[in-house]
């Protein structure tokens, strides 16, 4: 005899009952509240009321399948019937004035944020101009300067161990970080070195005077 689940409606309890097939479908009432209750279909209805391979298995599978997703939303909507009830509470203690004044709210939010970023990138490009000129002057206190050297050569490393940092790959066969190189080497840049090349007519006329040189004081005029 098999054993079919059941779900109640009203408290959402699940319980499993051992029946005939012909009696699958009569009505089952709850034992805690005593309310009508759906039935679940199993796995053990699927094997052995259909065939492996027919298409009432797989039409069943797929009637579980949205039953579930239903329920489950089902369960959340009884669990949180007002999903946004936190946000409109933050928001209204954020900027403690009704709904009709959110988006004025925000945008002005949104201002005074731009705002403060744009003062702290003035604030870091004049301390930046400022110790640029304290190393290059020399009526600032050797103390001042020798601490912007210090600063400068702290944000260097640390611009080098980021850039380290970034060429780094996770392989999972050592389990361990390692650089990630690239897949073509390119070949080594040659930069020019300011000096003019020689050309094959310069070159020629060089071997000649070398050669002429190269003759005997007596043997010139033979």
């Amino acid at each position: 005899m098999p054993i079919y689940e059941y779900i109640c409606p009203e408290c959402r309890k699940t319980f499993e009952l051992r029946r005939s097939f012909s009696e699958s479908d009569a009505i089952t009432h709850c034992p805690t509240c005593n309310v009508e209750c759906d039935r679940i279909i199993s796995a053990f209805s699927h094997v052995t009321a259909t065939p492996a391979g027919s298409y009432l298995q797989s039409q069943d599978k797929h009637a579980e399948k949205m039953w579930e997703i239903s329920r489950k939303a089902e369960d959340k909507k009884l669990k949180d019937p007002d999903p946004l009830a936190r946000w409109r509470e933050e928001r209204q203690e954020a900027c403690g004035k009704g709904p009709e004044a959110w988006v004025e709210w925000a945008k002005e939010e949104v201002v005074k944020k731009e705002k403060e970023q744009d003062e702290q990138r003035m604030k870091e490009t004049a301390e930046k101009d400022y110790a640029n000129w304290a190393l290059k002057s020399t009526s600032v206190d050797p103390q001042e300067k020798e601490r912007y050297l210090a600063q400068k050569e702290l944000n260097k490393m640390e611009a080098e161990r980021q850039a380290r940092q970034d060429r780094l790959k996770w392989n999972p066969t050592t389990e361990a970080w390692e650089e990630d190189k690239p897949v073509f080497d390119y070949p080594a840049v040659i930069k020019p070195t300011g000096e003019k090349k020689e050309s094959r007519f310069e070159r020629k006329k060089k071997e000649v005077l070398e050669e002429e040189d190269n003759i005997p004081e007596d043997e010139q005029y033979l």
